[in-house]
């Protein structure tokens, strides 16, 4: 090829990447709106750009394939086929998400269409010609998670498109990629649109879902685990319960499976899941013939009938309620207003003090409301609520664990402080309203004095809501109710100004920022209460009218500011006390008003002192030795992992996940540009100096480009003002074989007062397997072998909505101004990224779980971030392993490169495969960087594990003796086997020494300690 043709080619190819790139991005734009139900014109004006710009590539397209080699044409048309696949599949998506089908959802744009692809909305139109109109046909997805939904899924598909002779192979294969999803969809996926593929996706699909034994078996698993219902009066669930039974019997029936033949299995498990007098009232009609299923569910079908029927007739409509003779007698009975927040109160009859109600009354008040929970959608007999406690405040309760109110007592270790909220019988606790004064605004709250705590709680959200300045941070532990272990939390400590509402006296004060102080509410005391302390003097900080509502608890002032701000306190009977705080008048103590809500809530911090860290510290390394290593999930983390599960998905070939945002914090979080800029034109003052990191800078940042990673921010994203940017700067590795330059995000950069992306977000739970359990397996077998995943974290997607907060400046130019990109894949540097990468993979690897049932497991357990550590018994085991493991990994679009190995056979076998190794003869004799595996060196030739010193020994010689120094060395030492304990022990020993001294951190050693006598470091350098 001249020089000319490849110029045009060179420059066709440049525009026909561009146009691809934004077909691309056309396409996920338009999956993100669908997903997320938008407006159809909407939808509409996305589709019809898409079609502009994919006419716009498919000319660039035949323009390249004119000008390009020979060899390389089949490429071209391989490529060039999976973006009209592509292109198709969406186009459909979008025409029927839209609606603009005519008799079945599909209506393909006359004007638009691909040549081969037949608009379906003809064909059926013709068919139906001179019939009447019918109402619209709508082919549902399928997705292949409810396998016992794809015969009555393929019906429909068979009907309307599969047995059209009107249409084409390839017009039936685009409608049936358009209509599976997820499982369905991945397994046919890799199947180009031709008609002998057709054939082969429904054979493939058929086989799969379609199989009568595993239907069979989806249906009698379901009915063999129903769940059972204890009471006869939860209408609900009974009927739950029988339509259950109905649908798989009728799913069995289809398949010509009669209730008949598995009657004698079946019938006992459904006695067990019907209520006990229910079961016992069939067993007395029936107990002289032999009973089938079918008698039972018919008996059960009349039992959940009638009950219904009961239900409404016995229901209000409306307003009215029903008339009774008592009616004109009586005046009607309402229940005691609901407090707010409070769930709802008891029944009490209208009725003085001390007078029973009359059988008038009560009547009345069962016919129009329930006694046990005052409402009025049902009569009292008919009431699931009828207990010895509210339904309504024992559901609040279990949603709160730590609270326990079937033990009197409390058992708590003497050095804990209780703050109880116990507010039964009229107990009121110290209350008050203030004024909180912030840096955006101001508010009114309401605050809780406890003495029983140690540390002064604010919740977060209103923290950050008014903008209250941040003094620092101290790391807690916090003990819930009833937990014997503490939940170790670092806490953000802010500047508190309280404003007296009365008289405007301005208290400042601390607090630890916290999510949530107590989800219970405290009741207020009753406008009789309160008038009467008016009248002697006491006033209250809230007005009459609060005085007889709930507050919720934004302020908890502890015992280290609670005496600073306590003035007067007035005894006003032997229960009841008046405090006078800063902030005004309190009440304490038990009244005569009677409560409806008990709520028991427990704070305890332990600050972890610098002495307790330093005791750690000297103790002996204790991995694999004490029993707290093992890691729990909490309840924050299993719903931290439910979110994750609803959010995953896998779109092109990737997984998308969403960041685990805590509570509220997406929409506070501060836009931060000031300090990326700042920090960037740092960075580039660096650039000017150093030409050589300016270039390995760039084209780390251009293959992000290339590669999708990274995007350009667009004009209307930019001009949101929300959106986060991300400081970055280079780390230099020298010991790395690849990637010798990474670029480092800073996700916890802000400005002064204001959050961070990581502090906005949830680190997530440790999913990750025992460091030392998987060094001793990756040492107990044989045959050892080593992998990691190539850049595992960018082979993620963010999801849309999170990409606006992974901003960041870039140039190409040192001499331009900046411009913005933003990721679209998880980056280094965010605080979930690691839990992010192991939640996804546990995910992907579950598919796996029955086809490959020992790599399944093994994966699971040898899996630490990116690094895949493993052994096996025998060569072809690894082998087998090795070629699995690289199949699941292609799978998720991830690669598992740098493979090593202790057994040369293995790796011989690897090159035959094909299998990407890194060779590597360095032993612990050479002065080469050795193989790491979880940051302990191994010879892969004679097979040992070993300590290399050669990064500490070059940090060594650059410093003086010191005892800062010193404690700089012992942290550089990374032993989690323990194989330089008798070495680290000395060096720790030594520190005791310096210690006990009084040496001052960076003063010289005394003349005993130097480098000429004994000291360990001494010992290291020698």
């Amino acid at each position: 090829m001249d020089a000319a043709n490849q110029a045009l080619l060179e420059r066709a190819k440049r525009a026909r990447s561009v146009s691809r790139s934004l077909v691309t991005k056309q396409i996920n734009k338009l999956e993100n709106e669908i997903n997320n139900s938008a407006d159809k014109t909407t939808v509409h004006e996305i589709y019809v750009q898409l079609i502009s710009k994919y006419e716009e590539m498919s000319t660039l397209d035949k323009e390249v394939e004119s000008l390009i080699n020979i060899e390389s044409l089949e490429d071209e048309i391989l490529t060039r086929e999976e973006y009209r696949d592509k292109f198709i599949i969406w186009k459909i998506r979008a025409e029927r998400y839209i609606g603009t089908v005519s008799s079945i959802t599909f209506q393909n744009s006359v004007e638009n269409q691909p040549q081969n692809v037949t608009p379906l909305n003809n064909t059926v139109s013709s068919v139906l010609t001179n019939q009447p109109r019918l109402p619209k046909l709508t082919l549902e997805s399928f997705s292949g998670k409810d396998i016992s939904s794809f015969p009555s899924f393929w019906a429909r598909f068979k009907s309307a498109v599969d047995d059209n002779s009107n249409l084409n192979d390839v017009d039936k294969f685009s409608y049936l990629k358009s209509v599976v999803t997820s499982d369905a969809e991945l397994a046919i996926r890799g199947l180009t649109l031709t008609p002998e593929n057709y054939a082969k996706a429904v054979k493939i699909l058929e086989d799969r879902f379609g199989r009568k034994e595993l239907i069979v078996d989806y249906h009698m698993n379901r009915l063999l685990n129903l769940s059972p219902v204890r009471k006869s009066f939860d209408v609900i669930a009974l009927r739950k319960l029988y339509d259950q039974l109905e649908i798989n019997i009728r799913g069995l029936e289809s398949l010509e499976i009669f209730p008949d033949s598995y009657s004698c299995l079946l019938f006992p498990i459904i006695m067990k899941a019907i209520p006990p007098d229910l079961a016992l009232e069939y067993n007395k009609k029936h107990n002289e013939k032999q009973s089938q299923v079918t008698d039972l569910t018919t008996y059960l079908r009349g039992e959940v009938e009638s009950r219904e029927r009961t239900e409404i007739l016995l229901k209000p409509h409306g307003s009215h309620s029903y008339p009774n003779k008592y009616s004109e007698r009586a005046p009607p009975i309402s229940p005691q207003p609901n407090r707010k927040g409070q769930g709802h109160s008891r029944f009490y009859p209208s009725h003085k003090s001390g007078v029973r109600a009359s059988a008038n009354e009560l009547l009345s008040a069962a016919v129009s409301n329930c006694l046990f929970c005052s409402e009025d959608t049902h009569a009292s007999d008919m009431c699931r609520h009828a207990r010895a406690i509210c339904f309504k405040l024992e559901n609040s309760l279990k949603q709160n664990s730590h609270i326990d109110l079937e033990k009197g007592k409390v058992d708590v270790k003497p050095t804990s402080s209780n703050s109880v909220l116990h507010n039964r019988g009229g107990v009121l606790l110290q209350c008050v309203k203030a004024e909180v004064i912030g840096h955006i605004s101001s508010d009114k709250i309401f605050c809780l004095f406890d003495n029983g705590s140690e540390k002064s709680f604010i919740k977060k959200n209103v923290s950050r809501r008014l903008g209250l300045k941040k003094v620092g941070s101290e790391r807690l532990n916090i003990f819930s109710f009833g937990c014997k272990t503490p939940k170790k939390q670092t806490c953000s400590k802010v500047e508190v100004r309280l404003r007296n509402i009365l008289n405007g006296e301005v208290t400042v004060i601390e607090a630890l920022e916290i999510e949530e102080i107590s989800k219970a509410t405290l009741s207020l005391p009753s406008p009789d209460v309160w008038t009467e302390m008016e009248t002697k003097g006491f006033r209250l900080t809230f007005n009459c009218s609060e005085s007889s509502e709930n507050c919720e608890i934004s302020l908890l002032i502890g015992s280290d500011f609670y005496w600073s701000l306590t003035h007067r306190i007035k005894r006003l009977d032997s229960s009841l006390v008046a405090v006078e705080t800063s902030l005004g008048w309190s009440l304490q103590g038990k009244c005569d008003e009677q409560s409806d809500c008990t709520s028991v809530h427990l704070i305890h911090s332990e600050e972890e002192s610098i002495s307790a860290e330093l005791r750690r510290f000297w103790e002996i390394e204790s991995l694999g030795i004490r029993d707290n290593d093992s890691v729990s999930l909490g309840n924050g983390d299993e719903e931290i992992l439910s979110e994750f599960d609803k959010s995953v998905c896998f779109v092109d070939g990737r997984y998308r996940v969403s960041l685990p945002w805590k509570p509220g914090m997406r929409e506070v979080l501060q836009n931060n540009k000031t300090v990326a800029r700042k920090r960037f034109e740092g960075l580039v003052r660096r650039f000017k100096c150093d030409h050589e990191l300016f270039c390995e800078y760039k084209d780390v940042i251009d293959n992000y480009v290339r590669e999708g990673i990274v995007e350009r921010t667009s004009c209307d994203s930019l001009s949101d003002s929300q959106g986060f940017y991300l400081p970055h700067h280079a780390v230099i590795r020298s010991d790395k074989t690849t990637s010798r330059l990474r670029i480092v995000f800073d996700g916890s950069a802000h400005e002064d007062g204001h959050s961070s992306l990581n502090q906005s977000l949830y680190t997530g739970p440790n999913l990750h397997p025992n460091m030392l359990e998987l060094l001793l397996r990756f040492r107990k077998n044989p045959v050892a072998f080593t992998a990691d995943v190539k850049s595992a974290f960018l082979q993620i997607e963010l999801d849309l909505r999170d990409r606006e907060f992974t901003r960041f400046f870039w140039t190409d130019n040192l001499n331009n101004n900046p411009y913005v990109l933003n990721f679209t894949r998880v980056l280094f540097g965010l605080r979930p990224s690691p839990y992010l990468l192991a939640a996804t993979l546990k995910h992907h690897f579950k598919k796996y779980k029955e086809q490959y049932p020992h790599t399944f497991d093994l994966l699971n357990s040898s899996i630490y971030v990116d690094d895949f550590i493993c052994g096996r018994n025998d060569v072809p085991d690894a082998l087998r392993t090795t070629l699995e493991c690289l199949q699941i990994f292609s799978d998720a679009s991830m690669l598992l490169r740098k493979w090593r190995t202790n057994s040369k056979q293995l790796d011989l076998l690897w090159q035959q495969e094909g299998v990407e190794t890194e060779f590597s003869e360095t032993s612990a004799t050479d002065l080469k960087p050795p193989i790491k595996v979880l940051g302990l060196a191994w010879d892969s030739e004679k097979d040992l594990i070993y300590f290399d010193p050669k990064d500490l020994l070059k940090f060594m010689s650059r410093k003086t003796e010191s005892k800062r120094f010193i404690l700089s060395v012992v942290g550089r030492i990374f032993d989690p086997i323990g194989i330089l304990g008798p070495f680290v022990i000395k060096l720790k020993c030594l520190l005791q020494d310096l210690w006990t001294l009084g040496v001052d951190w960076d003063s010289e050693l005394p003349q005993s300690y130097d480098t000429s006598g004994s000291s360990g470091v001494a010992k290291l350098r020698a």
